[in-house]
């Protein structure tokens, strides 16, 4: 249920950022207003990435959060591996529960001692 859920939305956010990210690079790499590669620079970068700021601006906004995005985007799939794992171990534990006799341990006795009433 709740696990599966998760563990979909986790992925389509994953992919979600990992193409945001690929065209944020293929700016950074390609639209430098100091050298543009006119040929594999999109024409509309300055206006989806950062709009209301002037090229300069927005390209060195850019360069220096393109770093920061890595480690997010790398730490976010570490997590979603771990909802993965979750789910499987979850699911497993819900089929093993649900097929019936499981082992319950008998609690234990106290241990007494018998004295005498003062």
């Amino acid at each position: 249920g709740c696990s599966l859920c998760s563990t979909c939305i986790s992925l389509i956010v994953l992919g979600l950022s990992v193409t945001m990210l690929r065209y944020t690079l293929n700016a950074v790499d390609h639209c430098d207003p100091a050298s543009p590669n006119i040929d594999k620079c999109p024409s509309d970068w300055q206006k989806m990435l950062c709009p209301g700021r002037t090229e300069k601006a927005c390209f060195a906004q850019l360069h220096d959060e393109v770093r920061h995005a890595w480690i997010i985007i790398v730490t976010f799939a570490v997590l979603f591996l771990m909802d993965c794992v979750s789910f499987v171990f979850g699911a497993q534990l819900w089929n093993l529960l649900m097929k019936g006799p499981t082992i319950v341990q008998a609690q234990p006795q106290f241990a007494t001692q018998d004295v005498p009433a003062q």
